[in-house]
């Protein structure tokens, strides 16, 4: 009885694993002189995601997606961050650059980034949109 059990327990966790879902970012950045961490926040807690960047600037990590979500893209020089959409299985390609913009009357640094994988269509809407304010203008139906 207790070697079913055992196999059971085994059996279910190996599923676990199995079908896990993974985000997949890959990119290039620009202009960065410290580093890059993916910031994922879900009900579990925080994950901080190192991103390691090549000498060209070129980048790929993975990151546990097994619902839909948001992450935070945070580097720390120049200081900015923007905000991901996670969605399992999706792949994002993203063009990362830096400028300078004016918040309350200084001139802060700021993230600029352009999706060019699968996921394009939600990045771009979450960015031009207050996407979570105002749910009724996204087409839910294409995710």
């Amino acid at each position: 009885m207790k070697k079913i059990l055992t196999t059971l327990v085994i059996f279910q966790l190996s599923l676990i694993v199995c079908f896990a879902q993974k985000a997949h970012f890959t990119g290039k950045i620009t202009g960065l002189k410290g580093s890059m961490t993916i910031v994922q926040v879900t009900n579990e807690g925080r994950e901080e995601i190192p991103v390691q960047i090549a000498a060209d600037g070129s980048f790929t990590v993975d990151v546990t997606a097994n619902h839909f979500g948001l992450a935070y893209l945070v580097t720390e020089e120049p200081k900015a961050s923007t905000v991901l959409i996670i969605e399992p299985g999706m792949k994002a390609d993203l063009q990362v650059t830096f400028g300078k913009k004016m918040s309350f009357g200084e001139e802060t640094d700021c993230m600029n980034v352009v999706d060019m994988g699968d996921d394009k269509d939600a990045f771009e809407f979450e960015n031009n949109y207050d996407a979570f304010e105002d749910f009724s203008i996204w087409p839910w139906e294409k995710m």
